[in-house]
């Protein structure tokens, strides 16, 4: 069975791109993003947050 990340990313490839990090090396960037749990998914358009 695929992942969730995986179905996504093959689904929307072409369309957007999906970047995937790791929380645990990256812990910084899941704070900034108050990340608490994986995966999370967040979308941005110029820089701006769209969704989550």
């Amino acid at each position: 069975m695929r992942s969730v990340e995986g179905k996504f990313k093959k689904e929307m490839e072409g369309v957007l791109d999906a970047l995937q990090v790791d929380v645990d090396q990256e812990s910084i960037l899941a704070e900034f993003y108050k990340i608490d749990g994986t995966p999370t998914f967040i979308l941005f358009r110029k820089a701006e947050q769209l969704w989550r």
